[in-house]
């Protein structure tokens, strides 16, 4: 390495070209969609999809999914996002920042979800919506060798 021991500039290059490739690729799965006001969170389409498109856009409908087609205001939370990037604070955590672009959050859901079949009303009268916001997680993380049997990743792999 050219700059001795200290690779985290270059790891922080590296994750962030990385969880932008993987928001890049998220945003254009979104894009197949267009600008539908309703999602069906059961429909093999979403199912096979919705990992793909959670760094673009992400939905909540609680414990219990909804039959069909529901409109994405009576989810309990429905939202587009910008690009991620992250920041190492110190040698074992970092800050993951998402932006919100758009969207909403039910701000009774926890009381809500104690409630057997809680299903959304329509109105969405408990939502709050969102625009414009930033957020950070402040994560922990360690490095760690891997080595393996197998050329497939994450098959037989075992901590050296």
């Amino acid at each position: 390495m050219c700059l001795g021991d200290n690779s985290a500039t270059l790891s922080v290059r590296y994750l962030n070209a990385q969880l932008s490739a993987m928001w890049e690729n998220a945003v254009e799965c979104v894009g197949h969609e267009g600008q539908k006001t309703t999602v069906d969170l059961r429909s093999p389409d979403y199912n096979n999809h919705k990992y793909a498109r959670s760094l673009a856009q992400f939905h909540f409908a609680g414990t219990t999914l909804p039959k069909g087609s529901v409109p994405k205001q009576n989810l309990l939370f429905n939202g587009t996002f910008g690009e991620p990037r992250l920041e190492f604070i110190c040698n074992h955590e970092a800050a993951l920042y998402l932006k919100l672009q758009n969207g909403h959050f039910d701000k009774v859901y926890p009381t809500k979800a104690n409630t057997i079949n809680y299903k959304p009303q329509a109105g969405a009268s408990d939502n709050v919506r969102f625009e414009g916001l930033e957020v950070a997680f402040r994560l922990k993380f360690s490095r760690r060798n891997l080595s393996g049997k197998d050329s497939r990743i994450g098959k037989n792999l075992y901590e050296v």
